[in-house]
């Protein structure tokens, strides 16, 4: 077997969730070391994160400790410190326009206002959704005035999700492919793709005279923005037009 043919067959182990020991049996090593110093020779590092050998560039850094790895769980550690949560003060320091739109992205992400814990908790039902008392407020001024027919909550829906329903009614207006040219420098970034995926992606290259890593950032950009990174893709995209 030549050895690129093996580097495949282990990776493709890999991807079916075998363990490192267990793919080392399977291919005659007597452990995974022996495994890991076959690979090494030709610059492949194992990585835990990713359960694969990748070029060294391409390993992640260890993960941080749970309650920093996301905006949501800044917000959770920062309302536990703070016996009386002063969340506009909570929404300014972690870089949301309000507290509002804090509340809205920690629904995104599946949590809901406990009022007697006075802090946001996993929805898993047991909580009818009240906002905090700031939230509240807000959506008193904005409930002002609403013409006969149309519901308080489908305009609060609509609010929520105003930035998606422009990027949505935007995209069907225009016919031309979303440009986003983000500036840094390029590196290289190895992932594999079913091969009905690769085909589509290079006939609507080919039809719309595209490069593939237009296509791969946009559609990476788009999909952080559908799944409560919107407000942190826009500000990367504003920073980068700067």
């Amino acid at each position: 077997m030549k050895d690129q043919d093996k580097v495949d067959q282990i990776h493709q182990m890999l991807q079916q969730g075998l363990s490192r020991e267990e793919t080392a049996q399977n291919l005659g090593y007597k452990n995974h070391r022996s495994l890991e110093m076959f690979m090494r020779r030709r610059g492949l590092l194992w990585d835990r994160q990713q359960h694969a050998y990748v070029p060294e560039e391409e390993r992640l850094p260890e993960e941080p400790p749970e309650e920093t790895m996301t905006r949501a769980g800044q917000v959770l550690r920062l309302l536990a410190t703070e016996a009386e949560p002063d969340l506009p003060s909570i929404a300014q320091r972690l870089r949301f326009r309000d507290a509002h739109e804090m509340a809205s992205y920690l629904r995104h992400q599946g949590f809901v206002w406990n009022p007697d814990e006075k802090t946001y908790v996993k929805d898993e039902g047991q909580f009818l959704e009240r906002p905090p008392p700031e939230e509240q407020e807000a959506q008193r001024e904005r409930m002002s005035g609403i013409p006969p027919g149309i519901s308080p909550d489908f305009l609060t829906f609509l609010q929520d999700h105003e930035q998606e329903i422009r990027q949505l009614l935007g995209q069907r207006m225009s016919k031309e492919l979303p440009m986003y040219g983000l500036p840094g420098e390029a590196s290289t970034k190895t992932f594999q793709l079913v091969r009905s995926l690769q085909r589509l992606l290079h006939d609507f290259c080919t039809e719309h005279n595209v490069t593939q890593r237009l296509v791969v950032e946009g559609a990476i950009l788009e999909y952080l923005q559908r799944h409560g990174y919107a407000t942190t893709v826009e500000r990367v995209l504003q920073e980068s037009s700067r």
